[in-house]
């Protein structure tokens, strides 16, 4: 029987020293390698904290305002690029507005024997219309982004329709206070 034997406790005794042996010296490698990455991590650390430190407040204000005029710069770009995209739709939409606009006011002129209120009433309806089907068109025809920018564009249309819209009535207004003058003076 091998584990009662002299052999065996001769065999257990020699692996015992060999591991108390080689145990410490295996611990101390491992541990070395972990020192020498810790040092190394320290070094690092140190050599950003002295950078940080070498940073004077001013250096700190200079970058931050390279970072700000950076910023303004793409902001200045993407402005840009706005604006070309609208300059690109907007020629498209103000000559179709344009075009509607003065058939809808040729269209007053040969009807001036008509009653005013009821030219204006037409001639809205026409418009507004026309700018439903023309939104609508766009739409289809362009993506939700640009949609989006014309949609504002078309807004700013509306805005300066409306005052077309003000700017007649002041004249139908003018046309009947001409029409009682001349009633008035035969």
């Amino acid at each position: 029987m091998y584990f009662g034997s002299v052999r065996f406790f001769r065999h257990l005794i020699i692996a015992v020293i060999i591991l108390v042996l080689l145990l410490p010296f295996f611990l101390a490698v491992y541990f070395g390698i972990q020192c020498s990455v810790l040092k190394k991590e320290l070094r690092e650390t140190k050599q950003v904290v002295a950078e940080i430190d070498a940073v004077t407040p001013d250096e700190l204000i200079n970058e931050l305002n390279n970072l700000s005029n950076s910023i303004k710069r793409r902001l200045d770009e993407l402005e840009e690029e706005l604006a070309q995209l609208i300059g690109e739709q907007t020629p498209v939409i103000e000559q179709s507005f344009d075009e509607t606009i003065s058939t809808r006011f040729d269209e007053f002129r040969e009807l001036t024997s008509d009653p005013i209120f009821s030219q204006l009433d037409m001639m809205q309806k026409k418009l507004d219309e026309s700018m439903l089907l023309q939104i609508s068109d766009l739409r289809e025809q362009m993506s939700s982004e640009q949609a989006a920018k014309i949609e504002g564009q078309l807004e700013e249309l509306i805005n300066y329709q409306k005052d077309i819209e003000k700017y007649l009535e002041y004249i139908n207004i003018s046309i009947e206070e001409y029409i009682r003058g001349n009633q008035d003076n035969p």
